[in-house]
Formats: C-alpha cells, structure tokens, sequence
C-alpha cells in the first residue's frame, strides 16, 4: 500500500513541475502621455538606464529619415574597424571624382570635400557626422562597398534586419528623398541602442558630441578647414539649446521634414534617455519657413522625462493578490499566491504603491494539487495604475503544503471508479457473468434430462 501511494505522490509532483509557469522577472511595459503638442509626426522616447521606452508616437510608421541615415553608416565603418578604433587613422579614403560630380546641384550638406582629395577614416567619419557631410556619406560607402556604393547600401539593409528592424529600408548612404528610403523611430533607436551597447559607443558619442573639427592639409587642400555641428541643441548661443544634450544626429530634406536623434543626461537624477523623431514640418502651408519642431520636441520631452518620472518600487509587501483551491492537503483546502518579487517601474511622481492594482492573468489556476512547495510559481499578474498595465510579476504559493496519501489515494479510486473504461470492463465482465450463468443453467438442464431419459430405459 505504501508503495502504491508514493507511485501517486511522485506522479502528481512530476505533472505539477511539468506544468509550472515559465519563471521571469518583473516587466514594465507602460508608455505615458507627456501631454505635449509636438510637431513631429513619429518619436519614439526611452529610458536607458531600463531599457523602457516611456513614450511613442506613430513608432512603427515608415518615416524618411533624411541625414539620421548616416548613424547607419557611421556604425558600419566603425564595425569595419573591428573594435580596433586606432585603425580610423591608419585607412585612407578618398573623395573619388564621380562623388563630387554626383552630388552637384542636389542643395544638399556638404562638408567641403574636393575631387581626388584622400583623408583617414577618422577624419571621415568627423565629416559624416558633425557637418552631415554627404560627399563623406558617399565617399565611405564607396570605399566600404569596394567602388560599388549600391553594393554597400545593400549591406546597409542586411546589417539592420541583423538587428530586428522591420520597417527599414535603405536607397543611399546619405538620406536625400527616394520614395524606398525609409526607417521608422523604433526601428532607429534599436540601432542606437545596439551602438550605445557596442564596444565602440565611447568614440561613437566623442564624434556626435564634437562642436566643430579642424581637418588639417590634405593632399590636395594646403589649409587647415573647420567643420561645425549642425545640432544646435549643442550651442549655448542658440534658442535650441538644452544643456543636457549629448549627440546624436540631425536631418532635414522637405520631404522628410526635421529629424533628429539625441540623448541627454541629467546628472541632477541620474537617467539618461534617447529620443529619435521624424517628419516635423520644415514650412508651413505658406511656404514660409518653420523653426526647428524636431528640437524644440527634444527640449520638451527631456524636461518631461526628467521633471515626471521617477524609478520606483510599487509592490509593498508580499500583498495578498488572490486565494486559490487546494486539492489533496488534509490541514486546508486553500491557498493564497502572493507576488514573487518586488516590482519597480519608472512611473510619473505622483504614482504610490498605494494606487497599484495586481490582476491575476489566465494562467492562474482555480486550483492546485499538493504538493506545493513555498514560492512555486502559479501563475503571473498584470501591475496595473488606472486601467494602465505598468508591467507583469509572477505569482507564488505563499506557504508550502503537503499532500495527504489517504486524501490522494482516496482520489485516485474516485477516479478510477469514475473512469470509462473502467465501466466498461464492469459490464463485460457482468456480460460474461450472466453468459456463464445462462450456460451453466442451460448445461445442467440438459444433463438432468439426460439422467430422466436413462432412467426410463432400464
């Protein structure tokens, strides 16, 4: 009997481990309202200490992104080094006659680059990203794509689907307007963080951060040449400017309107953020021309962020969330499921532990089987603050509780009597019984005639 009853007792603790919940952290998964009017039609805002973005607007939508095309290039070439960055100074890139030729009369930005000239990488690169170069755009993506620049714009593509991006697709190095040139705000800060965590984001930041570079002599220029950001957002003498602005990358073509992306730090709360936006209006419906929508967004959204949110914890205590059957335990025939862990989030200020609601997802049984051991997970629940799911947390048992082998043996006689095949074998066996009955009946019948018949015959 004991060795039937740890058959059961085993096969009930297998089921219930093979069945547990999947075990996970604590998730935010919240976006808040800023309550700004902003001028452009895509942002995608977030924090980068958590990896949360806390706004979006149009995220996925397929946006032109104008001269942000070029952190793209930027990330390729510093790629090519192979965590090697001394190596910008050693390859030698040259302005290719084609290039220049290519680029006149587009009235696009240039960073002064002259037919034949040869610079380093490292030089290059400065032209790329600080005045928005795109005769340095071409001239990369020449040498990058060995003379073939449709060649390199094809590695362009692969290396962000590389990086999950779904609705992006590359037609130049340099941003100018193709209708098959687009990326959208998610997709682009991906990429950026996918830099920000590289072995190459310190020099990455050096260059976007940089005012304004001197390219020394080259081989066919004799005087030193200065070249100056186009990020504003940089300048204390600009009506753009926010101190905490660090980098990263401006455009604008009146197709695609103010882009930019940046990041800033706030060292007064310690977070830091990258926002990206996409297609702020550069005139208005007189043609006349608009300020800056992309930077003053910028602005706005980093005094938002640092001024409203705050990281956390809303989960005080090991709450109660919900009360569940338990099958099999002799001492009580409930449980309680607590959360697993305690859940921070970064919130807007004015949140308290006190306004957090926890609902328990579908996958929390009505009941359980015994044994349970003392925090097994049971199922998840949504943290939720006005209707508003903030993230995910497991639920746990609260207390352990053993199976009863009386109680468990018990069951499994219920549950055999109750079984259908079961039932069926009773029948048969009754319909065998009665066979043999009405065979036994009709056999001895006829021996007792027999008997008669014999007896008459003497």
């Amino acid at each position: 009997m004991k060795k039937i009853a740890k058959f059961f007792v085993v096969l009930l603790m297998t089921i219930l481990l093979l069945t547990e919940p999947f075990t996970g952290v604590a998730v935010q998964a919240a976006e808040f309202d800023p309550g700004l009017e902003l001028h452009s039609e895509a942002v995608a805002l977030i924090n980068l200490d958590t990896g949360v973005t806390v706004y979006t607007k149009n995220g996925n939508a397929r946006m032109e992104p104008a001269s942000v095309t070029k952190i793209v290039v930027a990330m390729m070439l510093l790629e090519h080094v192979q965590d090697d960055i001394s190596r910008l100074h050693n390859i030698n890139i040259t302005v290719r006659p084609y290039i220049i030729d290519e680029l006149y009369g587009t009235n696009s930005s240039l960073s002064g680059l002259v037919k034949n000239e040869t610079l380093t990488a490292e030089q290059m690169i400065h032209c790329l990203m600080i005045p928005s170069g795109n005769d340095a755009a071409m001239a990369i993506a020449d040498y990058l794509g060995n003379g073939d620049i449709s060649a390199f714009v094809d590695q362009m593509n692969a290396r962000v689907a590389e990086l999950g991006c779904t609705n992006t697709h590359f037609s130049n190095p340099h941003g100018l307007h193709d209708e098959d040139h687009y990326t959208s705000a998610n997709d682009m800060a991906k990429i950026i963080q996918h830099i920000l965590s590289s072995s190459y984001a310190d020099k990455f930041m050096s260059i976007c951060t940089t005012k304004a570079y001197v390219l020394g002599p080259s081989n066919v220029r004799k005087k030193n040449m200065t070249v100056y950001s186009t990020n504003n957002m940089h300048l204390s003498s600009s009506k753009y400017y926010y101190r905490y602005t660090q980098g990263i990358k401006t455009g604008s073509t009146p197709e695609a309107g103010y882009c930019l992306a940046t990041t800033a730090f706030n060292p007064n709360v310690n977070y830091r953020y990258l926002c990206v936006t996409f297609g702020a209006p550069m005139t208005d419906d007189a043609g006349k021309r608009l300020d800056n929508g992309a930077m003053i967004d910028h602005k706005a959204l980093y005094q938002w962020a640092f001024s409203k949110l705050v990281y956390k914890n809303l989960l005080a205590g090991k709450t109660a969330v919900k009360q569940i059957g338990l099958n099999f335990c002799w001492d009580t025939d409930s449980m309680l499921l607590v959360p697993e862990s305690d859940f921070s989030a970064l919130v807007p200020s004015h949140i308290t532990p006190d306004s957090i609601v926890l609902i328990p997802n579908d996958d929390v049984p009505e009941s359980v089987d015994a044994p349970v051991q003392a925090g097994q997970v049971l199922g998840t629940a949504n943290v939720t603050y006005a209707g508003m799911v903030l993230g995910t947390v497991n639920l746990v048992a609260d207390t352990g509780a053993e199976a009863s082998q009386l109680l468990l043996l018990k069951a499994q006689a219920i549950q055999m009597l109750q079984s259908v095949w079961l039932k069926v074998g009773l029948i048969a066996v009754a319909v065998l019984l009665a066979a043999y009955i009405i065979i036994s009946i009709v056999h001895n019948a006829r021996r007792k005639k027999r008997r008669r018949n014999a007896n008459r015959g003497r």
